[in-house]
């Protein structure tokens, strides 16, 4: 259809509508793009190897997320990383480095090895997420719990 704009205004409001639709079309393809059949599967990986490639700010948060459930962990600096390290088979891999290609490559190498793999904020390319936690009180206790899955009005909190 042909709109006739006659003020400022009018022009302004034709603008933000088209505006939101186009951001609402992206996000409905982001979301279908990024809907993967996940499953919230709970692991012990007390004693697993696990691997974290990168050492910045993303490396550094997954790594204190995973300290208390007592992996085995081998952090191998981005720049330093050797396809022959994933020979040696960990549990899990989460790739964390600042070059969103080399993820990529990485990712894909875990991949023919069948190793699980995470390429922090890159879901596309993640067999696993991580949760969000909750942790209470004075105990070292930490419930992975799905954020979605909180609902205050249904499940009022006990702590």
């Amino acid at each position: 259809s042909r709109f006739i704009i006659t003020t400022e205004a009018q022009r302004e409001a034709l603008l933000m509508m088209n505006l939101q639709r186009n951001s609402l079309k992206r996000t409905e393809e982001d979301q279908r793009r990024n809907n993967m059949a996940l499953f919230p599967f709970f692991i012990n990986i007390e004693n697993q190897t696990g691997m974290i490639i990168g050492t910045g700010k993303h490396a550094t948060e997954k790594i204190e997320k995973l300290k208390p459930y007592g992996p085995k962990l081998t952090i191998i600096k981005e720049d330093e990383f050797q396809e022959h390290v994933l020979d040696t088979l960990p549990a899990f891999v989460i790739v964390a480095g600042e070059d969103r290609e080399q993820n990529h490559k990485i990712a894909k190498m875990c991949r023919e090895r069948r190793i699980l793999v995470n390429v922090v904020d890159d879901q596309e390319y993640c067999d696993f997420i991580f949760p969000s936690l909750i942790s209470h009180g004075k105990t070292a206790e930490h419930f992975p719990i799905p954020h979605w899955n909180i609902r205050k009005d249904i499940h009022p909190s006990p702590w």
